[in-house]
């Protein structure tokens, strides 16, 4: 009987090793397994974009793209921020509904709180939910009313009605226009445009006849026929996307020969490249111009290498974006969107040998300039 129940006593303690023994080697698995990913997530720092990356803008979300990719390639290459690698999450929208869609992943799922994005419709769309999630929310979108009311919103673009009086000023400067007419995308961008256009021109004693264009059109010519009608000295094009150049084309097989004014689209469209130049020989176009600056020539030579190609403004608008967050992670040592909203408003920072001044409504304007096309 003894024995019988030395055995029993044996086995238990056996098993109760075996199950020891298991349990460590599962737990060691475990470790083993789960650790890197959690010394990965501590050591790397997590920015979010949602561009329209394809669709009828897709030209324009990967122009954005580049020029994060750049700015984070670059941070990396040397280090990252204090210790830690950048990664970027990319969501790809062109409208609100899926803008939302994307930036709730980015929060909720992927844990980001630093997101940037463009289109003033997107833009706007998001500003309250950056706000209730107390997000960060970086953007290039010239609607005004973008910044002003979420302490986590930031922008670095022109604004609508600033490039509206730029234009409006050309015209009554250098053109002497009395009937003006003007072709404008029906969204919010749009028509904040139209309205300071006309509100200028009033002032001024010049007739505006607008008509506005959907985005999703294929064909501009009932509403150019509609602007033609009035007799315009000059034609004022405030577009974008695949409408934008078909408008230029029906202009010039109608005969239209007064003067066009168009805005920056004819830019980071590049607009030479998607059209025949007699159509757009003597237009004028509004610009943000490119300062011939170390950063920018090194911004320059970095996108030649890497894409192969000359960079857009546009891509450097998104490098120089992405170069100003990450200088405030650098420079707080947090990704705390309280603690970089802080650091940043009213606030002037050096980025290699440009200076970027923000507003206390976390802005960052940039002026156009009017140009002619020869």
């Amino acid at each position: 009987m003894v024995k019988k129940k030395h055995t029993k006593t044996t086995k238990r303690i056996a098993y109760t090793i075996t199950t020891i023994v298991v349990l460590v080697v599962v737990l060691y698995i475990v470790k083993i397994n789960v650790n890197p990913v959690i010394k990965n997530e501590k050591n790397t720092i997590k920015i979010g974009v949602i561009y329209p990356l394809s669709g009828g803008l897709s030209f324009l979300g990967n122009q954005f793209l580049d020029g994060t990719n750049i700015a984070v390639d670059e941070v990396n290459a040397n280090g990252g921020i204090n210790g830690k690698k950048v990664s970027v999450i990319v969501e790809d929208a062109s409208d609100q509904s899926n803008a939302i869609s994307s930036f709730n992943k980015l929060t909720d799922i992927d844990k980001t709180n630093i997101v940037f994005t463009t289109l003033s419709k997107i833009t706007l769309a998001l500003i309250p939910i950056a706000d209730n999630k107390k997000t960060i929310l970086f953007s290039f979108a010239a609607h005004p009313n973008i910044t002003g009311t979420s302490d986590y919103v930031f922008r670095y673009s022109n604004i609508a009605d600033k490039d509206a009086e730029v234009i409006s000023n050309f015209i009554i400067n250098n053109l002497s226009s009395k009937r003006v007419g003007v072709l404008y995308i029906q969204d919010d961008w749009g028509v904040v445009f139209n309205n300071k256009i006309k509100e200028i021109a009033e002032k001024n004693n010049i007739s505006v006849y607008s008509e506005p264009i959907i985005s999703t059109q294929t064909d501009p010519s009932v509403n150019i026929d509609k602007i033609l009608f009035n007799n315009p000295d000059a034609i004022i094009i405030v577009a974008y996307g695949k409408i934008y150049p078909l408008i230029f084309k029906k202009i010039k097989e109608k005969g239209y020969n007064g003067q066009i004014i168009t805005n920056v689209a004819f830019t980071f469209m590049n607009l030479p490249k998607i059209i025949d130049k007699d159509v757009i020989k003597g237009i004028y176009y509004a610009t943000i111009p490119n300062e011939n600056n170390k950063i920018y020539n090194k911004f320059k030579n970095e996108s030649m290498s890497k894409y192969n190609e000359e960079p857009t403004i546009m891509s450097f608008i998104s490098y120089i974006s992405t170069k100003i967050i990450l200088k405030a992670i650098e420079e707080t040592n947090s990704t705390n969107p309280d603690v970089i909203s802080k650091f940043l408003r009213n606030r002037t920072l050096i980025i290699d040998d440009l200076t970027v001044n923000i507003s206390d409504k976390g802005d960052i304007p940039l002026v156009t300039k009017i140009f002619r096309y020869e």
